[in-house]
């Protein structure tokens, strides 16, 4: 019997699909380039299951309607083929089925059960990341970090692995643990991408800017050598740092070097772009020249409902970009989605999505009082909504500005003392507290 190289028994009877399957584990857990092979192989061997797979969960990761389609040709290949799949195999097939069902409380669950289970499955533990991304990184935090701990015994000397571990420990303010285990992953392999975004993190909600800068700069050179989106990533936690800084000038230089300059490949540099263009709008910076140019990337994109952290920034992009006629359909299409949720996911979106995605327009139109209405009521809830601690920050930061705005100052300071919990404040939030003031 064939098993891929962490470990786990595969159905397959043929060398060279072991071959596609270990080449797609390293490249998305590298991100690397090379993760789209899986396509080529799938094309060769389409009686495979696992490459069946794996090619609609490369999909899903698109979050688009296109990709959500193709990645569907690829599930009903499977079903086809699902007397032939391992036990391993076949609860993958679940998990996976129900993310394209957009199921995703359901789906992590799902995942989580999985790596519970085959702890050596490390493939479907960096996808597990990923739909911990989806629900909210620091809101499943705990649960993300429990997972992993669990998990550290079989892939302790993977730096990959590592990687994901420190993010995890990040995630929930375990500071030390986190630096340990990031600096262990890059020990074995200096240019790991992934450990370098859980130290943009650490670094950031430190308050540690001036050595994060100096580390991130050092790496950033690194980043063309990996898949695009975690190069824009990467690039986007810098730009955070220089903002912090109020260095808007290295701002607008890797602005214009960064993929963003030219149209968008993915979703998840569309929402890089988007994150950092809306952050200078919080600042006053003029950017209507890089809307127009966002917005017309986007198109349909804002029309996929998968999490409410996705929408709420292309909706805004939209707007910011005068595609009114697109935002209106994509509202339509956001509405529409979050009535068809259930349990948990539909009170994340009739509750707390909805609201986040109105009050943010209402942001981007300058009505200070009508955003407050839609934000006042969820901002101790906001993490639910998808992304990661430093990401979910585009909003709590939002509603900082929405208060001062409307000129609710004391109400403004005191927020703004809860985001920075203490610590020295940087250069950008000094900035804030002053405006709080006025």
């Amino acid at each position: 019997m064939f098993k891929d190289l962490y470990g786990n028994n595969l159905s397959t009877q043929q060398v060279e699909v072991v071959q596609a399957v270990n080449l797609f584990s390293q490249e998305l857990l590298r991100m690397g380039k090379k993760d789209v092979s899986i396509l080529e192989a799938v094309r060769q061997y389409p009686g495979e299951f696992i490459l069946q797979i794996y090619a609609a969960i490369l999909y899903l990761y698109g979050q688009t309607i296109q990709t959500q389609i193709l990645a569907k040709q690829h599930l009903d290949q499977a079903a086809l083929l699902l007397d032939q799949a391992n036990a391993r195999e076949a609860s993958l097939y679940r998990a996976v089925n129900a993310w394209y069902h957009q199921q995703l409380s359901e789906t992590l669950t799902l995942f989580e059960n999985h790596c519970y289970h085959w702890p050596k499955d490390l493939t479907a533990l960096k996808t597990t990341e990923f739909l911990f991304y989806c629900k909210g990184q620091q809101y499943e935090g705990k649960r993300f970090a429990r997972l992993t701990t669990y998990c550290y015994p079989e892939h302790k000397d993977n730096p990959f692995f590592l990687a994901i571990h420190s993010f995890a420990l990040e995630l929930t303010k375990k500071y030390e643990e986190s630096m340990q285990a990031a600096k262990q992953a890059l020990s074995m392999d200096e240019g790991n991408p992934w450990a370098h975004h859980t130290l943009s993190h650490l670094y950031i909600n430190q308050g540690l800017i001036t050595e994060g800068i100096d580390v991130l700069e050092h790496y950033a050179q690194t980043w063309k050598d990996f898949n695009p989106l975690i190069e824009s990533h990467n690039s986007w936690h810098l730009a955070l740092l220089y903002l912090e800084n109020l260095e808007f000038e290295k701002i607008q230089t890797l602005y214009k070097h960064a993929n963003w300059a030219d149209k968008a490949q993915f979703v998840g540099e569309e929402i890089d772009a988007a994150s950092l263009l809306w952050r200078l709008d919080l600042e006053g910076e003029d950017n209507s020249a890089y809307w127009k140019q966002l917005a017309n990337s986007i198109q349909d994109h804002a029309n996929f409902g998968g999490m409410p952290f996705l929408s709420a920034q292309l909706c805004y992009a939209l707007k910011r970009g005068n595609r009114e006629a697109a935002l209106e359909e994509a509202l339509a299409a956001i509405q529409h989605f979050a009535q068809q949720q259930t349990q948990e996911d539909r009170f994340v979106w009739q509750k707390i999505g909805l609201s986040l995605i109105y009050g943010s327009l209402a942001y981007a139109e300058k009505d200070y009082h009508k955003a407050l209405d839609y934000l006042d009521p969820i901002m101790d809830k906001v993490a639910c909504i998808g992304g990661s601690d430093a990401q979910v920050d585009l909003f709590r930061q939002t509603y900082l500005k929405a208060l001062i705005g409307a000129k609710r100052y004391w109400e403004a300071q005191s927020f703004l003392h809860h985001l920075t919990q203490g610590r020295d404040m940087t250069n950008l939030e000094r900035k804030w507290l002053t405006e709080c003031h006025i």
